[in-house]
């Protein structure tokens, strides 16, 4: 009876830490600073490593919430604060459709915290933001 209960025990707690290493990197509803936009991030790696990661970025219309319909010029920069330094290579933004846009290329360089800086330009209308990853070894 009681190393039945044991092996459920164990059997969640085994599907609990699966869940949270099969999980992809997610952040939602960044908000840009001037706030035209809100963001979704998403990177099918967890936890990020250093070297190259693609992540995908859904820009929304921050009044309808709707997927923003116009392509974006955006700009991507990876910063790593602590160490005050970038990444040697600037990663390319490929816009995909329905505000989706494909970050390839984001190159870690060293584990730690990193930020990635996200200009936007519409036309004349310029905006940015900044989201914080977790960067392991």
């Amino acid at each position: 009876m009681l190393t039945d209960m044991m092996i459920r025990w164990i059997g969640a707690f085994s599907l609990l830490i699966m869940s949270i290493y099969l999980m992809a990197f997610e952040k939602t509803g960044i908000t840009t600073e001037q706030g035209f936009y809100s963001f979704d991030v998403r990177c099918a790696a967890n936890p990020v490593k250093v070297g190259k990661n693609n992540m995908t970025v859904i820009i929304n219309d921050v009044k309808s919430m709707k997927p923003f319909g116009r392509k974006l010029i955006i700009e991507a920069i990876p910063w790593m604060p602590a160490s005050e330094h970038g990444s040697s290579e600037m990663p390319v933004v490929t816009y995909i459709g329905k505000g989706q846009y494909n970050i390839e290329g984001i190159n870690f360089t060293t584990p730690g915290d990193w930020d990635v800086y996200l200009k936007l330009r519409d036309g004349n209308k310029e905006d940015s933001a900044v989201f914080n990853v977790q960067v392991a070894p």
